[in-house]
């Protein structure tokens, strides 16, 4: 800016203004990526960590375990129990598709 003005004018306001749109236009973008994985990712240990308790309590009461729904939050995680073979979890993710967390016992 030159001295002694009293204002900027129009081609350093038309530069700084472009300035801000390629920085948005470049890293919220980014942003909004990395904010969508890291949901998947808390979504994903959520599972598997109901997974884990699930399990914990079949072996300590060794009981017939149903399959039964779990709400967590506003994700609803369906367990399924495939006789005694394999332990299921499944859930929408975040980007709208099922997800299936499976444990061998």
């Amino acid at each position: 800016m030159l001295k002694n003005s009293k204002g900027i004018i129009l081609p350093e306001f038309f530069l700084a203004f472009s300035t801000w749109l390629v920085i948005a236009f470049l890293f919220v973008p980014a942003y909004m990526q990395l904010h969508m994985q890291m949901k998947a990712i808390e979504h994903d240990l959520l599972a598997h960590q109901l997974l884990y308790e699930s399990l914990l309590k079949w072996k300590a009461e060794d009981v017939f375990m149903e399959s039964h729904i779990i709400k967590e939050g506003n994700i609803m995680f369906r367990f399924r129990w495939d006789e005694g073979k394999e332990a299921c979890i499944e859930y929408e993710g975040v980007s709208e598709k099922t997800t299936q967390v499976c444990e061998n016992i």
